[in-house]
């Protein structure tokens, strides 16, 4: 139903054009392109893309100004493209996506839209990996690489809910840091007890072992004069 509008309106246009033209003295426009004008956006209805896309091209070469042409051009070229690549992947054929967008790119060299579709094939092809490695992500540095990781390949893919997934993880990372920071802190610090605990047990030891030392000293100094004493009574 829109497009039959947009048919009426453009047509209205020509006609009004076509009148205001005669008035200025200019010449007419020929009814050819009026006429071509019907038959591209019937080929539009009828969902003839290679055919829309030839009568397109006539328009265009009639009016190289004609930019809403150009426009319907271009979506002819990528609908059915898109169409059947979105149907691939929803059966999870994302190679065979690529590679239909990627020759029809080549067929369409200057339609953006199948070579926005192509770099977001690629980037999809990515995704599960991607997303594998934020799920296998143990402690709170690899889940921030991972997490950037992703958001970096998968920019042209980020929905709403693919953005909500990641600020959701980038809130578990953060918690996982902060409980980490806190281990970190408690290890720490049953560490230096431990260090202190040992040094006065080595000052404990060591005082230990004077003592002994000492006390060795005093039994041998009393076990030698001990033995003159008893040699000198002999």
């Amino acid at each position: 139903m829109k497009r039959i509008v947009i048919l009426t309106i453009i047509l209205s246009a020509l006609l009004l054009s076509a009148a205001g033209c005669s008035k200025r003295k200019h010449r007419q426009p020929p009814l050819e392109r009026a006429d071509l004008t019907v038959r591209f956006f019937k080929s539009i209805r009828e969902k003839k893309s290679d055919l829309a896309v030839r009568q397109g091209r006539q328009l265009i070469a009639i009016d190289p100004s004609a930019e809403y042409i150009r426009d319907l051009i271009s979506l002819q070229q990528s609908n059915d493209t898109i169409i059947s690549a979105q149907k691939m992947v929803d059966q999870g054929k994302i190679s065979d996506a690529l590679k239909l967008v990627r020759e029809n790119s080549k067929k369409y060299s200057d339609n953006h839209t199948l070579t926005d579709a192509y770099s977001r094939l690629l980037q999809l092809r990515n995704a599960e990996r991607l997303l594998r490695a934020m799920s296998r992500a143990r402690n709170s540095s690899s889940m921030r690489g991972a997490r950037i990781a992703a958001r970096a390949g998968l920019s042209l893919n980020m929905t709403p809910q693919l953005e909500r997934f990641i600020v959701e993880y980038e809130k578990r990372e953060t918690a996982l840091a902060a409980q980490e920071k806190a281990q970190t802190r408690k290890a720490e610090r049953a560490a230096k007890l431990a260090a202190e605990q040992a040094k006065l047990e080595d000052v404990k030891r060591k005082a230990e072992d004077k003592k002994f030392a000492a006390e060795s000293a005093k039994k041998i100094a009393e076990g030698e004069r001990v033995s003159k004493a008893a040699g000198g009574a002999d």
